[in-house]
């Protein structure tokens, strides 16, 4: 029988819970990187429509002298191109991953300036089997609540 705990199970001990979140994070990041350094792409499947009005409002306040990629070219990238993982831009070897998994265009190599997050694309049917769960892995880490409330 293996049930798993709700997120934020008030019986759990608060360094259960700060174990539990440890462990998926290393899960996460491990999953993603095999995934990463098989060097496989995959059909986008959307970008969640709450994500995409703030996106595009945001946009609206960004003084011209800087140069961005708007929400409607990373789409059109995406949906040309496929989409890819990543863990973010280069940080330190030694540093402790955050867990979070980014989606990018194949061509690109910046999450900075292409990147979303990997729970704010559309999960459907049509969603590899890997990737789906991955976005389950994602949520449930976000759910955990670690703090001593």
């Amino acid at each position: 029988m293996n049930e798993q705990l709700p997120a934020n199970n008030p019986i759990e001990s608060l360094e259960k819970r700060k174990e539990r979140k440890e462990k998926l994070r290393l899960e996460i990041t491990s999953f993603a990187a095999e995934i990463i350094a098989s060097g496989e792409t995959f059909p986008f499947p959307g970008l969640d429509n709450e994500t995409y009005v703030k996106w595009k409002e945001s946009e609206e306040f960004i003084p011209s002298e800087f140069a961005f990629t708007s929400i409607d070219e990373i789409l059109e990238k995406f949906k040309t191109e496929g989409m890819k993982l990543s863990l973010g831009d280069v940080y330190p070897a030694d540093a402790k991953h955050n867990g979070a998994v980014y989606v990018l265009p194949v061509s690109s190599t910046s999450v900075k300036e292409d990147g979303l997050l990997l729970k704010k694309i559309i999960i459907d049917g049509s969603a590899d089997p890997r990737i789906k769960n991955l976005f389950s892995k994602v949520e449930e880490y976000e759910k955990i609540n670690v703090r001593a409330d």
